[in-house]
């Protein structure tokens, strides 16, 4: 069952008619765009190890431009309790992102020897 079918595309509050977005509805819709493509990177494939490393450097792409998005987020308006949590999240997508990379590099490192060695 593709999950795009049933997600909610209805217009974003801010748009019609308006040239002027507020950063709240701007990194809203950033996140949308978000998940959509959160959503198409399960249907990647992976079944060699170098397919599995392009997809975990998309992973890690996607994580990195979570934490922008909060990092956005996180600078706007007087600090409170949603700027903090903006915060915390923008520092857990960095980790995130960080860890993709690593499982990337170590992919493409098994694709290297397995190569080598004739294997895929």
């Amino acid at each position: 069952m593709n999950t795009l079918e049933h997600m909610d595309r209805s217009p974003l509050p801010g748009v019609a008619g308006s040239s002027k977005v507020d950063t709240a509805t701007l990194v809203e819709r950033g996140l949308r765009r978000l998940l959509y493509a959160e959503i198409a990177w399960h249907d990647m494939p992976e079944r060699t190890r170098e397919e599995r490393a392009v997809k975990e450097d998309r992973r890690a792409e996607l994580y990195a431009r979570e934490a922008r998005w909060f990092g956005i987020l996180s600078r706007v308006g007087p600090y409170d309790v949603y700027t903090s949590a903006a915060i915390r999240a923008q520092c857990s997508a960095e980790r995130h992102a960080e860890t993709w990379r690593e499982f990337a590099e170590q992919s493409r490192s098994l694709a290297a020897r397995g190569a080598l060695r004739g294997v895929a």
